[in-house]
């Protein structure tokens, strides 16, 4: 947070021109994990669940209800980013822009963020944030990192959030704890975005932190892929004991695709792994699925799958 600090007092006030290094500053857009098609729920169901031939399909509902979880995991930062930038700078000079501070009227918080052209290309950005009747010395950094861009359009980067600042500033609205490290790149065909979880906490009382990466890949006719572990239920134990379960989707561009799937841990046998796959139709309808586990729960023809 000091090369914030350094930063702000560098800047020279009163300057209210549009800020163009603002563009560079990475959006949800560039960090959003996309998966294609239908609505998916927000609970918690196992990934064992069964779903008949024909149901939208089980792993494909996964995948699409980790990517919304994801996606909105960093929003408080994005909301606290684009409330700035909707104001011009505060302060400018030749290679530093600035804006705020400000508080919402119900905040306990006041923020402020920096911008820091290195060269043509390349930026770095900061925003921080502080108790509203605190002195500028206690700024404590919420959301930063570094950013190239390339053109209007194209770019890459890293940004970290820090939700454990963000909840000692304001615990009411914000509980969760941890941090999330984001790389992302739509330089080249596929863009891709990589997700870092490191003890995460969302607040909910007796949930357990999360550490984990996800991993995302999007081509330019839509087509992708999405890698990401979880702990879940998988073998719908009665005790709720959970496995450790690693699943990779992919897809075509028509929506159509296949998820694989490892299980370890929790209450299947000691040093056992499960595999399973499941395929889903451009309706996202389950259309083959099999497992080693348990026979009787197989159905389709791998010959329906979009993809090997």
């Amino acid at each position: 947070m000091r090369r914030v600090l350094l930063l702000l007092t560098s800047l020279t006030v009163g300057c209210n021109a549009a800020d163009p290094d603002a563009a560079a500053l990475p959006t949800r857009d560039a960090v959003a994990i996309t998966v294609p098609g239908a609505s998916a729920s927000t609970g918690t169901s196992s990934a064992r669940e069964e779903a008949l031939l024909g149901a939208q399909a089980t792993f494909y509902t996964l995948t699409r209800q980790i990517s919304t979880q994801v996606n909105g995991a960093p929003a408080p930062f994005f909301d606290l980013v684009e409330k700035a930038l909707a104001t011009p700078p505060t302060s400018q000079d030749a290679t530093n822009s600035y804006w705020g501070p400000f508080t919402d009227a119900l905040s306990p918080m006041t923020a402020v963020l920096g911008v820091q052209r290195v060269d043509a290309q390349d930026y770095m950005f900061f925003l921080g944030g502080k108790p509203k009747s605190a002195p500028d010395s206690t700024f404590m950094g919420l959301f930063g990192g570094s950013a190239h861009r390339v053109d209007a359009t194209h770019g890459s980067g890293e940004l970290d959030v820090n939700f454990t600042e963000l909840n000692a500033l304001d615990p009411t609205v914000h509980p969760a704890t941890g941090g999330i490290a984001f790389k992302y790149d739509n330089t080249a065909d596929p863009r891709t975005v990589e997700v870092h979880f490191g003890n995460f906490l969302d607040g909910t009382p007796g949930s357990t932190p999360l550490n984990a990466t996800y991993q995302y890949a999007e081509h330019a006719d839509q087509s992708g892929n999405f890698a990401f572990g979880l702990r879940t239920n998988f073998d719908n134990d009665p005790a709720g004991a959970l496995e450790d379960v690693a699943l990779t989707s992919r897809w075509l561009a028509s929506g159509a695709g296949r998820s694989d799937l490892v299980a370890t841990g929790g209450s299947l046998p000691a040093g056992f792994v499960v595999h399973a796959t499941e395929c889903w139709d451009a309706t996202f309808a389950r259309v083959f699925y099999t497992e080693d586990v348990d026979a009787t729960k197989n159905e389709g023809s791998v010959s329906a799958c979009a993809l090997p």
